[in-house]
């Protein structure tokens, strides 16, 4: 009866599993029964059909390229229903005593001493076969080495599940046509070497969003069921060193900072993720999200939706820090264009009657859960622009002195409402985050509460933001001499913007 040999292995590794194939095939023919993906058309019985191979498979053979960490390196569906399938079915056959077995075969640059261990399955030393790729010779253990211990292996199988007991003459035959078979397999690996990665290098940073199965979008939470792997630098993005390992989604929530940042980066991915599944194209599947420090915008894009055969996803995700044109021209008229920038989208967002945060926003979301997003929203924004200002150099002592003059009650106006916009910020900050707390399930105190907290911010910011534009605005004229110098410092340009000479709220909050 013939061995029978299932080949499991990554897609990317095919032209590499093409040539171990050749190989099985030349030094074996009729002898191995071999059973590899590409064998297999995607359809209804597609999962079915490859199960079935596995429980018949006497031989799982993994092969592997890269320098990844050998378990994460294997296929693991494969690996794992092979291993679950050997405590039903141990043995080749009885008599004699010969067991199923696993063997990897990895071509890599870097092996260590002892590897034993695959997933939590125990590997044998001699059903080890790693490859160095720039190796030769038996000390060097190179691909003709690696291929002829392999072949030797699996005829040593033959051998004993047949109960062969080949004369010298047989043996030196077989012995000659594996040796030659091994160096015809050295030179065909050449090509496929050469497109092996022997090392990778991320400058940005990618995590790659795995969905179970059985995940169901009407039904399951997906933070709940989802784990994510992140390549590539992390120290500016999250507040801990994560690993290269998967992780799940609640473990990796414990590297984002405060509970708002995680709760934000939640709704971010979840928006990322249910606006990828179905779509051939990804035109809406880009946000902004906060770093755990909450000082670096970054801008998170998907770059690849991938569902396989088990109905498993990944979605890759980049996280870039958001772009800024570096600054050119006047520094003046530099400051000026983003105060101008800063101001006008805290008064899109907050003061307009189209404002997506006014108070009317919130009255008409009578689903708890969606008015607790929208809040979280609310503080993302906020979160945001205090980033934007602060990059800006909004609160640079300079560039105040530039705005508001550099007379003494400038000063003291500045101040004082500097002070009132910290205090209006750090309430609205506290209502939402009370509303976080509750999980989605509000009582009408706690609505109430963030509304009235909501109605005394927007009333104080539409006074700050009016004036603060038309000084912006009037300062602006100075600098390309549309108005009288005459005009200059704080009451001037007060009297200028017809805001009076002693506002109540003067200042405009700059960075929070």
């Amino acid at each position: 009866m013939p061995l029978s040999l299932f080949v499991s292995y990554a897609s990317e590794d095919q032209k590499l599993v093409d040539a171990v194939v050749a190989s099985l095939d030349t030094a074996f023919r009729r002898s191995i029964n071999l059973t590899y993906m590409s064998q297999f058309e995607p359809g209804i019985a597609f999962r079915k059909e490859i199960d079935d191979a596995l429980d018949a498979a006497d031989v799982l053979l993994v092969v592997a390229s890269g320098k990844e960490k050998l378990s994460h390196s294997f296929t693991g569906y494969e690996v794992g229903y092979f291993r679950k399938s050997q405590q039903t079915k141990p043995l080749i056959i009885e008599t004699p005593r010969l067991e199923r077995l696993i063997i990897p075969f990895a071509v890599l640059t870097d092996i260590p001493d002892t590897v034993s261990e695959i997933q939590g399955v125990k590997i044998s030393k001699p059903d080890q076969i790693f490859v160095h790729a720039g190796a030769s010779g038996a000390s060097g253990y190179g691909p003709q080495e690696a291929m002829y211990k392999l072949l030797v292996r699996l005829d040593q199988l033959l051998n004993d599940k047949d109960q062969n007991k080949s004369d010298a003459d047989t043996s030196a035959k077989t012995r000659t046509v594996l040796d030659s078979t091994a160096n015809t397999f050295a030179s065909n690996l050449g090509d496929v070497l050469r497109r092996i990665p022997i090392d990778q290098h991320f400058p940005q940073t990618k995590l790659t969003i795995s969905i179970p199965p059985d995940f169901d979008v009407r039904r399951d939470q997906l933070y709940e069921r989802i784990s994510v792997v992140v390549f590539g630098p992390t120290r500016k993005l999250f507040s801990g060193t994560i690993s290269r390992s998967p992780v799940r989604w609640i473990e990796f929530e414990k590297l984002m900072g405060g509970s708002d940042v995680a709760l934000n980066w939640r709704d971010v991915v979840e928006f990322l993720v249910l606006t990828t599944i179905g779509q051939d194209d990804f035109p809406y599947a880009d946000q902004v999200m906060l770093s755990a420090d909450e000082k670096t915008i970054f801008r998170l894009f998907v770059s690849k939706h991938t569902l396989f055969f088990d109905g498993t996803r990944e979605i890759d995700v980049y996280i870039v820090p958001a772009f800024q044109p570096p600054d050119v021209g006047d520094p003046v008229t530099t400051y000026l264009a983003k105060a101008v920038n800063v101001a006008l989208r805290y008064r899109a967002l907050f003061v307009e009657v189209n404002s997506p945060y006014a108070r009317t926003m919130f009255e008409f979301l009578v689903d708890d859960t969606r008015f607790v997003s929208k809040a979280r929203d609310l503080l993302k924004e906020l979160r945001i622009l205090y980033v934007r200002g602060r990059e800006a150099q909004l609160e640079e002592p300079g560039n105040i002195a530039l705005l508001f003059g550099s007379e003494k009650d400038a000063s003291s106006v500045v101040a004082r409402d500097s002070k009132r916009w910290t205090e209006l910020k750090s309430e609205l900050t506290e209502a939402v985050e009370q509303l976080l707390v509750t999980k989605g399930k509000l009582l009408d105190d706690d609505k109430a509460h963030f509304l009235s907290v909501l109605d005394q911010f927007t009333a104080s910011l539409k006074r700050m933001n009016t004036v603060y534009l038309q000084l912006l605005l009037t300062r602006l004229d100075l600098v390309l001499g549309y108005r009288d110098p005459k005009s200059d410092g704080l009451t001037g340009i007060l009297q200028t913007a017809g805001a009076g000479t002693s506002p109540a709220i003067v200042a405009f909050p700059s960075t929070g």
